[in-house]
């Protein structure tokens, strides 16, 4: 074999093994940036909690009514609420307190020992003409992979799996009132669980929508 020949086998080699390597290593990431923290209480025995309706200046809240047999609720918490204690152990009662320019849509995040899960909060108001209506429509190159379409955008979106709200890893915009959705690696675990999608706009909320999930992958008719 001559000196051209050895150098040109050596560098498909080296470069099989760099690809490889990158392979492996995009896997890696992608297989841990796709799961969402494991919540054994809030994916599987409390199931999906139905939203909370939040009035223009107080709401008085129970987490028990919405997440059953919860135990201890040590924190709860929200970016657009102010909250209130009631109860002399733990914040199982609280006061939400909020006003005119607080979102239509939003979440109260709940704690308990180590889990945590998110209670949909909505403004009750009645749907009318030119709120968000969805569809869902997949799955698509992937089991787990399905797109929402938007009319009447632009809208603003909050998207959960059980009671996790997902981030912007889960989700990918495509163009303006469509958007895709991917499900966590959790969901292939169970064998029954669900996204769900709220969205509303300047018009008023829209119409939640659900999708449900069976071992990971979407059942859409």
């Amino acid at each position: 074999m001559d000196t051209h020949q050895w150098y040109s086998d050596l560098n498909r080699h080296m470069m099989k093994k760099h690809t490889l390597f990158l392979l492996l290593a995009l896997s890696a990431v992608t297989s841990c940036s796709l799961e969402v923290n494991r919540n054994p209480y809030f994916d599987t025995v409390a199931g999906p909690a139905f939203p909370c309706s939040v009035e223009e200046d107080t709401t008085f809240v129970i987490v028990e009514d919405y997440f059953p047999h919860i135990g201890r609720v040590d924190k709860v918490c929200s970016d657009d609420y102010e909250i209130i204690c009631l109860s002399k152990s733990g914040m199982d009662s609280v006061l939400l307190v909020g006003g005119d320019s607080f979102k239509k849509i939003s979440v109260l995040q709940v704690f308990s020992g180590r889990e945590h899960g998110a209670l949909v909060l909505k403004k009750t108001a009645e749907m009318g003409g030119g709120v968000p209506v969805m569809t869902a429509t997949g799955p698509l190159y992937e089991p787990g992979i399905f797109n929402v379409s938007v009319e009447n955008s632009p809208a603003s979106y909050v998207v959960l799996w059980q009671n996790t709200v997902l981030d912007h890893k889960f989700l990918s915009h495509k163009r303006n009132g469509v958007f895709t959705v991917r499900v966590p690696e959790n969901a292939k675990d169970i064998e029954n669980s669900c996204v769900r999608v709220f969205a509303y706009n300047s018009y008023g909320v829209g119409k939640e929508l659900t999708v449900p999930v069976h071992y990971g992958e979407v059942m859409i008719n």
